[in-house]
């Protein structure tokens, strides 16, 4: 084919080439007006050199016009062969397409294939699951009242099922008694009782009766349903028979919201399901007969074993007793112990820190070391401690002049006997004095306390309690400062220096000692280094610091509303806890009065005014004019309110016409503007 196109193209192009020289030979021919004959033709052809160019059109016509058939076959094969590969693509496609819908239908059809069979294996798993639960709800539970609901829960909640009921045949055999349901209408049943008579009554009835499971895909459609209006949900149900060794105990029934819910699988599941149930009810029945006779036989042990374990009981009572009295008595030892070693450490530190009192024969001299109440380098020295209720308190200590005195055995007796009579005499002489001490504060407390129930003028209630705590203390510098929340401002109605009672101007709340007080509201104690304690406390001491300072809060409340402090300038230590304890006992009393004075004084200026005012009442009463009565009240505003001229004044205002608006006060024209006048 390729040939024919190319021999068809090379015939025009040498036939279309023919037709120059022809055409040229002619035209000369006749342009010379020769006939036209053959040996003219020839004879033009001879004469003329372009004749012979142009002779050559037919044979390079021809070879272009072959060389373009050639090109013209190449590009038919080509287009040819193109439209070969798209055919052959096509089909190559039709037959991809056609795969790919055969391998689709077949992965469709595998997908079921295996979305049902993961179903399968997933029920049947669950199946497993809830045979196994069941099962070991069976070997771990013995007690029906708590093995049944619980097998019934469990069943409903893996399987969907809306309603599952356990029945049990009761001792006549003549009716199935539901025993456990999970389901609200369950319960009703429950509570009342809900039982079915064998072989006649619902489908639990038929099961029971003829042993055999029973499904009712759609219970409307079921002759045996029984429609119960506890459940009126149920579109499906199923029963099995629950047996041991062939014998009917009772029934497994469950109910769906949905019609055909159940399958043959579902009735060899249930089967298996009731079968484990069946073996369990039977065990626990069994087991709670052992249980019964077992507890008979420990009714009877435990009868012979009440009379010992009676004596036994009353021995483990008297030994619990014997052992509380004993912990009582040594935890009363041991409070005694800590008390006793709190009060001498007490008393100690009050004496600055130790209490050392030395005793020598006229031509004997202490040694150093036991002059400073330590143990001394000399060999003959005996000690033997102060003992009091397991505390040690103190340390006698006998020292011969002789440093070759070796001390008998009678004679560290009647030292040890001397040390624990020494402890007792001490320890009374101690609790005397702290007796004495307590009334003494009990004392100065009621005469404070006299002296602020006594008094209604805060200044003289003030320096009268100022004077008797100075007295108290033995000091001669302190003072009484009352603080006022509101502007926080300190007064100092009270101050004495050097038992020379000073006037200070009130003063803000600050930095100082007082102020640490009042900030804190608790008592402050400083017996030495004054100022480094303050420094430490964030205060500042100007002037003067003392040597020992004492403050404590005067509180109402949980309010302060003052400080009471009193100060020595020569002495350090010379302040301890019960300083603290009887000046905030003080304190206490004194604010207590304080605020009574305050409300004293109110109440006085109230009855003052009201006093006033009733007055000037009476006097307006006793006037008839109007300007007899305006001179009367201008009079007495006067003298009430100390006002050298007073003034009464009445303004005549225009009524308001309507539409027109009265003048306002910021017309300058009313009470409160610049044309009224005010007393």
């Amino acid at each position: 084919m390729n040939r024919n196109a190319a021999s068809r193209y090379t015939l025009y192009g040498v036939l279309f080439g023919l037709g120059f020289p022809l055409v040229s030979t002619l035209g000369d021919v006749l342009l010379h007006g020769l006939p036209l004959t053959l040996a003219n033709i020839l004879e033009v052809q001879s004469r003329t050199p372009l004749h012979w160019v142009v002779d050559t059109a037919p044979f390079f016509l021809g070879l272009f016009a072959y060389l373009a058939g050639q090109r013209q076959d190449q590009v038919t094969r080509l287009t040819k062969e193109l439209q070969e590969r798209l055919r052959e693509r096509e089909q190559a496609l039709v037959r991809l397409r056609s795969a790919q819908v055969e391998l689709e239908q077949r992965v469709t059809e595998r997908t079921e294939e295996v979305a049902q069979a993961s179903e399968r294996m997933r029920r049947r798993a669950a199946q497993l699951e809830i045979s196994a639960e069941v099962a070991r709800a069976v070997a771990s539970v013995r007690d029906l009242e708590t093995l049944l609901p619980q097998v019934a829960r469990l069943i409903s909640a893996r399987f969907g099922f809306y309603h599952v009921g356990i029945f049990l045949l009761d001792e006549a055999g003549e009716y199935a008694v539901l025993q456990a349901a999970n389901s609200e209408g369950g319960q009703r049943m429950l509570a009342r009782g809900h039982k079915l008579r064998v072989g006649q009554v619902g489908i639990v009835g038929y099961v029971t009766g003829a042993d055999q499971p029973r499904l009712a895909l759609d219970v409307g459609k079921d002759a045996a349903y029984f429609d119960n209006p506890d459940l009126p949900q149920t579109r499906s149900e199923m029963a099995v028979p629950l047996k041991v060794q062939e014998r009917v105990i009772g029934a497994l029934d469950v109910q769906s919201r949905q019609a055909a819910a159940f399958g043959e699988e579902d009735i060899a599941l249930l089967a298996l399901l009731a079968d484990q149930v069946a073996i369990a009810i039977e065990n626990a029945r069994s087991f709670q007969q052992q249980v019964t006779l077992i507890e008979a036989n420990r009714q009877l042990l435990e009868q012979a074993r009440r009379a010992a374990e009676q004596q036994r009981a009353l021995a483990e009572e008297n030994r619990r007793l014997l052992e509380r009295s004993e912990t009582a008595v040594q935890e009363l030892q041991e409070l005694a112990r800590r008390l006793t070693g709190e009060a001498w450490a007490r008393l100690t530190s009050e004496q600055g820190g130790e209490i050392l009192v030395e005793a020598a024969q006229p031509d004997v001299e202490l040694t150093p070391g036991l002059a400073r109440g330590r143990a001394s380098a000399n060999p003959s020295a005996i000690s033997h401690p102060i003992v009091l209720r397991g505390e040690v308190i103190g340390t006698v200590t006998l020292e011969d002049a002789d440093p070759e005195r070796r001390w008998s055995e009678h004679e560290t007796a009647v030292l040890e006997n001397l040390a624990e009579r020494l402890a007792l005499t001490l320890d009374n002489a101690r609790l005397f004095d702290d007796a004495q001490q307590r009334l003494a504060e009990l004392t100065i407390v009621n005469t404070i306390s006299q002296i602020v129930a006594a008094q209604q003028d805060l200044q003289t209630l003030v320096t009268q309690v100022g004077d008797r705590i100075l007295q108290t203390f033995g000091v001669r510098n302190g003072f009484i400062a009352l603080y006022d929340k509101q502007s926080h401002m300190i007064e100092i109605p009270y101050f004495m220096e050097g038992n020379q009672p000073v006037r200070l101007a009130p003063v803000p709340l600050g930095r100082g000692l007082t102020s640490v007080v009042i900030q804190t509201r608790q008592p402050l104690l400083i017996n030495d280094n004054a100022r480094e304690r303050a420094a430490e406390l964030g205060a500042l001491i100007i002037g003067e610091a003392p040597r020992s300072f004492l403050g404590v809060p005067i509180l109402v409340g949980d309010e302060v509303i003052g400080v009471i402090s009193v100060q020595s300038l020569t002495r350090e230590g010379l302040f301890g806890e019960s300083g603290v304890r009887l000046l905030t006992t003080i304190a206490a009393n004194v604010g207590i009065g304080i605020q009574n004075v305050r409300l004293f004084a109110d109440a006085q200026r109230q009855a003052q005014r009201e006093a006033q005012i009733n007055l000037i009442t009476r006097k307006l009463r006793g006037s008839q004019t109007v300007e007899s009565i305006l001179e009367t009240a201008a009079r007495e505003l006067g003298r009430a309110l100390a006002g050298r001229v007073g003034q009464v004044a009445i303004e005549a205002r225009p009524r308001a016409s309507p539409g027109v608006t009265p003048p306002s006060p910021a017309d300058g024209n009313g009470p409160g503007g610049n044309g009224g006048r005010q007393s």
